[in-house]
């Protein structure tokens, strides 16, 4: 009975979503006012303490004794736009679930969530400070499904001045700033900051202006702070983040695969056993991810397939925050 009820509420929030958002969005051919108004009455809006119990009885579903009850609750969780905070809590001690499809589902649903950024963000940083491996791992890759947007790169900028953020996690989150490109303009008052107050992330902050490009022109006088350095290394690099950011030459988006490949190359290093370039299922048994990466289903996971899966889950958190959603059905 428990299961039922559970499945029922499921499919009654799905439809509820669905049909909510396309109250709004649907249009139809050549209708008359008074044909849209007699619709509209019949569709009554949803009661947002109705949604919220809803969505209350699908993150205790996350509990249910089967599987498919939990797999399906949590995919549902990565569409609730309510109760933000305590979805993304439930997801998170999902990611890390004994069953394999409940701990996938997960991480899908998580990169999904909408919510706002610095709730995702700091959970994320949570795991990043782990001493388990397996959290750190999931929690790298979830860092570029954040929506790429000014809050999110703020929510970044922000836990990179924090003094109580390890120097592991910050070097994680400098990386995620420079695969964003010119989308990490917003940060610049930050990394200024930063540079003048601090100088062990000068090799850091002058490579994300660097990737900002021609955005980054604010940031001039801090780059040539930098150029009198007295690191060769660091002079050199900020001559170079001054031909890029006096270039008319912008990208929306750094090229990934610096950032991907060392990702993809450090999972190659960790679980290739047989040191070929390729994990296999047997040698990815420990790697919850193994399924997500391996998108052909051949049973061998290349750096090329890593880099692949993490290029379509950046461009879909992009398209969430750039397009509009269509007006009707297609």
């Amino acid at each position: 009975m428990k299961h039922c009820s559970t499945l029922v509420i499921s499919s009654f929030i799905l439809i509820v979503v669905f049909f909510g958002d396309l109250d709004a969005q649907t249009t139809t051919p050549k209708k008359s006012s008074a044909q849209t108004n007699t619709q509209e009455q019949e569709k009554p809006a949803v009661d947002p303490k109705h949604l919220e119990a809803a969505v209350r009885a699908l993150i205790a579903a996350c509990d249910d004794e089967n599987t498919s009850v939990r797999v399906a609750s949590i995919r549902l969780l990565g569409q609730s736009k309510v109760l933000s905070q305590d979805v993304a809590n439930k997801l998170k001690d999902c990611l890390f679930d004994q069953d394999e499809q409940v701990a996938l589902m997960a991480v899908q649903s998580f990169s999904q969530l909408q919510c706002d950024s610095s709730i995702k963000l700091k959970i994320l940083i949570q795991l990043l400070d782990s001493d388990n491996q397996k959290q750190v791992e999931v929690a790298g890759q979830l860092l570029y499904s954040l929506p790429v947007d000014k809050k999110s790169v703020l929510a970044v900028a922000e836990f990179l001045k924090d003094k109580n953020t390890s120097r592991a996690v910050k070097r994680q989150l400098f990386g995620v700033l420079q695969s964003w490109g010119m989308d990490a303009a917003p940060a610049m008052n930050v990394l200024s900051e930063m540079y003048a107050a601090n100088d062990q992330w000068k090799i850091q902050i002058l490579t994300t202006l660097r990737s900002i490009g021609s955005d980054a022109k604010p940031a001039i006088p801090t780059i040539t702070k930098a150029i009198r350095d007295k690191e060769a290394n660091v002079r050199l690099l900020a001559v170079e983040t001054l031909e890029s950011v006096l270039s008319d030459r912008t990208t929306r988006r750094s090229s990934s695969g610096s950032r991907y490949g060392a990702y993809a190359k450090g999972l190659i290093d960790r679980y290739d056993t047989n040191r070929d370039r390729v994990i296999s299922a047997a040698e990815g048994k420990a790697l919850r991810q193994f399924l997500l990466y391996d998108r052909n289903r051949d049973g061998r996971l290349t750096e090329r397939e890593i880099i692949n899966y993490l290029n379509l889950t950046t461009q879909r958190a992009r398209t969430r925050t750039t397009t509009s959603r269509p007006p009707g059905r297609r």
